[in-house]
């Protein structure tokens, strides 16, 4: 952020949310990154659901050579286990925030993952509210998808990796852009996401606060659509994000959402109506899909070289996780290799030194991944070579 902004980050503001974070590097990064970073310490129970996931992977070998690695079962399903509660509590933690008085003080909130790096200022989509024009976006909600310019480097056909099986513009809910033009209608959103995400996923049965329970009927139609379009959009937070653009009305989708023209949302902010309660008073916003090449890039690109338009960056995923941040960079599988993320591999080792040379010399990284082939040996320094 701080590269990409030089002097402009005084005029903004990030906010990090902490839980178990080693007491030495939270207190560098508050020194380093002092007075625009602000570092909200999540409740102590959050420890456990926001604690890192074990990330050891298995290697194949072949002629004495890693080949392929492959994450272990206990790495996939522990992470599993942390995107599944984060995806419900993220945003009531940043609805928590903002309730203090910080949604005035601001334009927008950006709510962007922590593996994603910034290459360049996010104000070709965030123009300043505070001009005489005032707010100049067509949009409430700005999530990113996928679209038919977004060309990786292992498919011919930018809908190999943009397209769902059902047809949709892919959503990657790694960057969320919300505008603070009606506050309270920001707060909404944000508590009525986080609502949705967590009927989604276990099926109607419980909530965020203690209260009736959803009847057996409209138990059966979220189980209907969590199945579906879990399955159809590979998370919660995407799978709810594409319930409320429709306004809980899924039939709508393939216009809404549609590939290439037929993506109605991403030509223009499309209104939404949030309301699921009778008792509840009707609550209108807009959503926009905006292009993830651009805001949210979580992919592969050719030649592994930046587009002069980019702006943010997604380290998504096990290998991003495993190269990092010594440089294995002999690691490869059919979506990744370092030949094709030369670029984002050079912006992370910059920021990375930069950011060791902020710690006290006892908490600077030494140690590798662990990684071990099939036969369960260590690997040595010839086999990385």
């Amino acid at each position: 952020f701080e590269g990409a902004y030089d002097a402009a980050a005084l005029k903004h503001r990030v906010v990090i949310f902490t839980a178990s974070v080693d007491p030495r590097m939270l207190q560098a990064a508050k020194s380093r990154f002092a007075p625009w970073v602000d570092f909200e310490p999540l409740p102590e129970e959050a420890g456990q659901d926001f604690a890192v996931a074990d990330d050891n992977m298995v290697c194949e070998f072949e002629e004495g050579k890693i080949t392929v690695c492959n994450a272990v079962a206990n790495s996939v399903s522990g992470r599993q286990n942390k995107v599944v509660r984060n995806n419900v509590m993220l945003p009531v933690h940043i609805a928590a925030y903002l309730k203090r008085g910080k949604a005035t003080e601001f334009c927008y909130v950006v709510i962007i993952d922590s593996d994603t790096l910034f290459v360049r200022p996010l104000g070709a989509f965030l123009p300043d509210c505070t001009a005489e024009s005032g707010w100049q976006v067509d949009w409430e909600v700005g999530i990113t998808v996928y679209d038919p310019d977004f060309h990786v480097p292992w498919a011919e056909d930018p809908a190999e990796a943009g397209r769902t099986s059902g047809g949709f513009s892919r959503i990657n809910a790694g960057v969320v852009l919300i505008s603070l033009a009606q506050p309270e209608l920001a707060l909404f959103f944000l508590h009525r996401w986080a609502q949705a995400t967590s009927w989604l996923q276990s099926g109607g049965e419980g909530g965020l606060e203690e209260g009736e329970p959803w009847p057996d009927e409209a138990k059966r139609v979220w189980q209907d659509w969590g199945q579906t379009l879990l399955r159809e959009f590979k998370g919660p937070n995407q799978a709810s994000l594409a319930l409320l653009l429709c306004s809980y009305e899924t039939e709508r989708l393939p216009e809404l959402l549609g590939w290439g023209s037929a993506c109605e949302a991403c030509q223009r902010g499309v209104e939404v109506k949030l309301k699921i309660f009778p008792e509840e008073a009707e609550t209108k916003l807009r959503m926009r899909a905006l292009p993830a090449r651009l805001l949210n890039h979580p992919e592969s690109m050719p030649d592994g070289r930046f587009a002069p338009d980019l702006l943010v960056i997604h380290l998504k995923g096990m290998w991003w996780r495993n190269i990092l941040p010594r440089g294995l960079t002999n690691l490869a599988d059919s979506f990744r290799r370092s030949t094709w993320n030369r670029d984002s591999l050079a912006l992370h080792w910059l920021l990375y030194d930069t950011w060791q040379l902020a710690l006290p010399p006892e908490a600077r990284h030494a140690s590798m991944k662990a990684l071990s082939p099939e036969d369960g040996r260590e690997v040595s320094a010839e086999d990385l070579s």
